[in-house]
């Protein structure tokens, strides 16, 4: 493997990581920074957000349409490890994903995606720009709703299966060319540049040797 390919690797490892802290840390002098920052950080969210709230009158109706299918689904209790469709943001100290709004399989399968990303980000209980991931809810001590985001691993399995892809379709062609063939009915088996075809069995092995080795490092 490459040195691109392995800090490419590590980069999204410390992305997936960081997607499952759920552990909050008390500590009183980061608490006092955080309070500074934050009504700077609350300002830049807020010009960005109000820039993308501009709907017209056609998209007003649309979400006006989705609430009427949402409105006991959107006030109801949510379920510990369950799954859902919706949007979040990140807390201020950066330990959590928060859940910010959600909505039915049924209600996102019959609407355009912008419709379904606008009513999202009008009827969040925090203020989110629009994104639509898979969550899965983990309800704290204090019923504070966070979640892990499932979204980010089928990127990852899009990304390494588009590779894939493009050595499977070169070792095919190259299994047509008459040598190819030749050599097979010769040996029973099909000449190296070709032999393997990838597959989706160990698209993601690479993740799984970082995770031991971080593992073997851990208990070393």
């Amino acid at each position: 493997m490459s040195e691109d390919e392995q800090s490419s690797l590590s980069t999204e490892d410390d992305t997936i990581s960081y997607l499952y802290v759920t552990t909050p840390i008390s500590d009183s002098s980061s608490d006092n920074n955080q309070s500074t920052s934050s009504s700077s950080d609350d300002s830049d969210d807020m010009d960005e957000i109000t820039s993308i709230n501009t709907f017209n009158t056609n998209e007003e109706e649309a979400i006006e349409d989705i609430f009427f299918f949402e409105q006991d689904f959107l006030n109801s209790e949510k379920e510990q490890h369950h799954y859902y469709i919706g949007n979040y943001r990140i807390s201020r100290d950066k330990k959590y994903i928060l859940y910010s709004n959600a909505i039915q399989n049924s209600t996102f399968f019959k609407y355009p995606v912008n419709d379904v990303l606008n009513y999202l980000y009008e009827f969040s209980i925090l203020m989110t720009l629009p994104n639509i991931d898979i969550m899965q809810l983990f309800i704290l001590d204090d019923f504070t709703y966070t979640v892990v985001l499932k979204t980010y691993w089928l990127r990852l399995i899009q990304r390494h299966w588009k590779k894939a892809f493009l050595r499977r379709k070169t070792a095919i062609q190259k299994r047509c060319n008459p040598f190819s063939i030749r050599y097979f009915e010769t040996h029973g088996k099909y000449p190296d540049n070709s032999y393997n075809i990838p597959t989706l069995h160990g698209l993601l092995s690479d993740y799984n040797s970082i995770y031991l080795s971080k593992v073997i490092r851990y208990k070393n």
